[in-house]
């Protein structure tokens, strides 16, 4: 019976860093719009944009922190890769870990039948 409860209680916390990771990933995804919505203008007149790009940061740490359990949660890092190598210039040269990391995340996205994140 103890054996019973003791794998119950790792089926909960690994719901809840399932849903931990989803829901950060989503907070991400609405940050990065909202970032990528002030593309074009000076950084420094957007008021604001140093606290965001903070909590980005935050973001992506404690991303990169959780363990993932689950094709989505490996998704919802996968995204935040891509989302950040698209903000770097194209004429920036890339490492080969970033080429391989991106390359891993890109095919882990469009993996067949897997739901996908923004």
């Amino acid at each position: 019976m103890r054996q019973a409860a003791k794998s119950h209680i790792t089926q909960q916390r690994r719901r809840r860093a399932d849903t931990e990771l989803l829901e950060l990933g989503r907070q991400a995804a609405v940050l990065e719009a909202k970032l990528d919505s002030f593309d074009n203008d000076p950084r420094d007149e957007i008021q604001g944009y140093d606290e965001m790009m903070e909590t980005h940061e935050t973001l992506l740490r404690r991303i990169a922190a959780t363990p993932a359990r689950t094709i989505d949660d490996l998704r919802v890092k996968a995204q935040r890769i891509l989302n950040w190598r698209k903000s770097i210039p194209a004429e920036m040269s890339v490492d080969p870990d970033e080429m391989l990391a991106e390359s891993i995340a890109r095919d882990l996205l469009a993996i067949e039948g897997v739901f996908a994140l923004s």
